[in-house]
Parts: structure tokens; sequence; C-alpha cells
């Protein structure tokens, strides 16, 4: 009997650990409707000493901060191109006291890091082929995140329902990564293109 719910134990924290990784992936959106790609991700090493994280895969995107993550494990989970053909990495990077989701260059890993993302993570859709079929609008006004989620995450901007629109890129969980369309970046009065995390259920598209 002992060892059967020991057995039982062990099959339960399979599970858990399981839907726990299931819950750290995305899923990425594509141009054919209902057709997703689903990623965990993997972890890689960042070796610069001082590093920049963007909201989107360019430095034409707004700036999420400047970082000292000289070795440092990261958990990625998607590539994707610039307007100049450079790739990216979104990463996930947790500090003392919060986490932070942002774009980094794929040529601050190592060679041997930098081949085994390369194999293993696929290319998000850009904005331009997500365009219009990923185009969503919101039904209340809400605030945009760092990342997906309100207890791990800080707020990046307020965002007010009548005046945002933009392209979804990727959800996790019940958020979605939206990136802004101009109209609203102009609205905002931001400086730059911008991405930035919303529930999924306050989207219509």
């Amino acid at each position: 009997m002992k060892k059967l719910i020991v057995i039982l134990l062990a099959c339960l924290l399979a599970f858990g650990n399981l839907f726990a990784c299931a819950d750290q992936g995305i899923s990425l959106f594509t141009a054919m409707y209902g057709v997703t790609i689903n990623t965990p991700g993997v972890y890689a090493e960042l070796t610069n000493p001082l590093g920049e994280l963007y909201s989107g895969p360019g430095d034409d995107y707004t700036n999420v901060g400047t970082f000292d993550w000289n070795h440092t494990r990261m958990h990625c989970l998607s590539q994707a191109y610039d307007r100049y053909g450079t790739t990216w990495v979104l990463i996930e990077y947790d500090d003392l006291y919060l986490s932070w989701r942002g774009y980094v260059r794929l040529s601050e890993f190592s060679a041997s890091d930098r081949r085994f993302i390369a194999e293993n993570l696929p290319y998000e859709k850009t904005y331009d082929e997500l365009t219009p079929r990923m185009l969503a609008q919101m039904y209340f006004s809400c605030d945009g995140y760092y990342g997906p989620g309100e207890e791990d995450f800080i707020p990046m901007y307020t965002l007010d329902y009548r005046v945002v629109q933009g392209t979804i890129i990727m959800s996790s969980g019940d958020w979605a990564l939206l990136e802004l369309n101009p109209y609203t970046i102009q609205a905002m009065g931001l400086y730059a293109k911008c991405r930035l995390w919303v529930p999924l259920s306050n989207l219509m598209y």
C-alpha cells in the first residue's frame, strides 16, 4: 500500500512539472486561421555583461532597460528578424524582485548557444505578415505589462481602449503580446515602436 502511494505521488509530481513547463511556453500566431506554433522554449546563457532589453525585435522598439546579466541563464522563447534581417531572441529574465520579458540580439549569446537556439526555437511571424489577420482592439482600458502576468511583471503603459489597436504576435496562457500599430503609437505619444502584454480575453480580433 505504501509503495502504491509513493508511485501515485511520483506520478502527480511528474504531471505537475509537465504542466508547469507548459505554462511557461508560448503560442506563436500565424497568418493561417486557427494555426499556431507552440514551444516551451529553451535555456541558454547570455555573455554580454551589460545588455539592452527591448520590447520588440530591434532597437527601433521601446527600451525596457539595461541589465547586468553576464553569464546569466535565460529562458529563451522565440526568434524574430528585425527590419535589417538581424536575429533577435525573446527572453525571460528574473532578477531579485521581478521578471522581465524582452528581446536581445542572438549575437549576445555564445557561439555554441547561438547554434542551439537556432536549431530549437521557432521564428515569429512578423507584424506585417500577421496584420490584418491578427489585428485586435480592446473591450476595456487596462494596463499593458512587461510580461504575461500582474503578479510577476510591472505595468508598462496604461492603454485607452478608444485609441489602442495592435496586432497579436503570440500568447502565453490568457495573455497576448500585442504590437501597437502606428496610429496607436502616435496617439499615445510614444517615441518608438512598442510591444506589450495584455489579457487575451480583453481583445477582440
